[in-house]
């Protein structure tokens, strides 16, 4: 018993930092942020706008970073896949309001991703909730 956990637990451990930060891991998902990333890195503001998301606090590091600062495109991209792939449906709306010329490139970032997130017909990308319908 001790010896399956002893086994099991360094297995777990790495699958969750692969779950907690897919684009970083799967390629797939990662492409589903493109051209929107390219496109929003060419917008004045865009980087500030991103920090004031709800979960931007967690990557707040990677925006005060020297590669950031200094402009290094797969770094600036990284960061900003990283914060939208924790944006809340709001946020979402939120970016496609104050960014409205890239409308059409939201849209196609989000249906991408609410194609990768289903599962079984269930949406993975949102909170579970009980309601009667």
């Amino acid at each position: 018993s001790c010896v399956q956990l002893l086994i099991q637990m360094p297995i777990l451990l790495a699958l969750y930092r692969v779950i907690g930060n897919i684009p970083a891991y799967v390629g797939k998902v990662k492409d589903a942020f493109f051209p929107l990333v390219d496109n929003l890195m060419k917008e004045q503001g865009s980087a500030e706008f991103l920090q004031s998301f709800s979960n931007a606090s967690m990557y707040a590091k990677q925006f005060e970073n020297e590669n950031f600062v200094g402009g290094v495109t797969s770094y600036v991209q990284n960061t900003f896949v990283d914060v939208l792939n924790k944006a809340s449906s709001a946020e979402w709306m939120s970016l496609k309001e104050h960014f409205s010329n890239l409308s059409a490139d939201i849209d196609h970032t989000v249906s991408l991703l609410d194609q990768y997130n289903n599962f079984l017909g269930l949406s993975m990308s949102n909170s579970p909730s009980f309601t009667f319908g």
